[in-house]
């Protein structure tokens, strides 16, 4: 199952041609069905991130910073910090 931040109907096509198979569902649905979510949210919306639907489960956290994309966040300019440290 793979699901995005808007209707299944949205990645429904190139779930087709990258991932034959793969069903396209909500995201609200994959959580809440799913023991293993990969979360790959840009880091600037992981306040949206569903936090109690996800205790208990496996989470592969994939976090999509790109300082170019969304304001400078200068608590991500240490490098002993990881950005899924902040979750």
């Amino acid at each position: 199952m793979a699901a995005s931040s808007g209707e299944p109907s949205d990645i429904s096509l190139i779930l087709a041609v990258m991932a034959p198979g793969t069903e396209a569902i909500r995201a609200q649905d994959a959580v809440r069905y799913e023991g293993i979510v990969i979360l790959s949210l840009p880091l600037g919306k992981l306040d949206t991130a569903p936090e109690h639907m996800l205790r208990g489960k496996l989470v592969v956290d994939a976090p999509d910073y790109w300082w170019k994309a969304e304001e400078v966040q200068d608590d991500l300019a240490d490098p002993c910090v990881s950005t899924s440290e902040r979750f």
